[in-house]
């Protein structure tokens, strides 16, 4: 875990995996604290949920409620988006603060009101299915209530759904709906410099068939620091 403390009216971020330090000893810092606002950020994919049971252990939620309760704010971040049924039970089981979505290009307060977003263009998006298409890869497109694929090679797409725990969503043409999140479904450790004229992008390789695809410059740093601003904490 990384902990990064910043006094009152500030925030302590933290990257952090509950299920291994829970429950919260009574003589820990995140108990005794009172004169520090604290603010913590859980990335949810082998953090808070074990990427090979798609299970959250109950002493997480546990130890989350725990936070709560001493008065300290938690928050998701992830690249996940918030509305999705594929979504582990941790989005619901907690009333979390805020959720860092689509790795930053998405931001929800609370009430899940979005009230920051970073949407790619839309010439991005046609770019990039062409070339996805050309390397007979796929992708997962990410509206903000719902995802689709960009096209018909479910190979890599497949793998990369059982590593979400999720069912394989339906093929649909893209037609310039609002994009906030993309994953490249190909194989892991692929040459990504057949992407390299799209500029506007940065490709991340994930832990199986996929990879992260954001806007430049767009990242959960840039969502947490999203965040900040919106409780006054920046």
């Amino acid at each position: 875990a990384a902990f990064f403390t910043i006094p009152a009216k500030k925030a302590l971020i933290a990257e952090n995996n509950p299920a291994k330090n829970a429950p919260i000893p009574e003589n820990s810092f995140l108990k005794k604290q009172p004169a520090f606002l604290i603010i913590l950020f859980f990335d949810v994919d082998d953090t808070l949920v074990d990427s090979k049971t798609g299970k959250v252990p109950e002493s997480t939620i546990e130890a989350l409620h725990n936070l709560q309760e001493n008065g300290h704010k938690i928050c998701i971040s992830t690249g996940r988006p918030l509305f999705n049924k594929a979504n582990p039970s941790i989005f619901f089981d907690v009333p979390w603060d805020g959720y860092v979505c689509f790795n930053g290009q998405g931001i929800y307060n609370k009430e899940r009101v979005m009230f920051y977003n970073y949407a790619y263009s839309k010439d991005v998006v046609r770019r990039l299915i062409e070339k996805v298409n050309e390397q007979k890869y796929n992708m997962m497109l990410l509206e903000e209530k719902r995802t689709v694929m960009a096209n018909e090679y479910f190979k890599y797409a497949k793998t990369a759904c059982e590593y979400f725990h999720m069912d394989m969503p339906s093929y649909e043409e893209y037609k310039g709906n609002d994009i906030f999140g993309m994953v490249m479904c190909a194989p892991c450790g692929c040459d990504i410099s057949v992407f390299k004229d799209i500029e506007e992008i940065e490709l991340y390789h994930g832990q199986n068939d996929y990879l992260d695809v954001v806007n430049k410059g767009i990242n959960k740093k840039k969502g947490i620091e999203k965040m900040l601003e919106y409780y006054n904490m920046d």
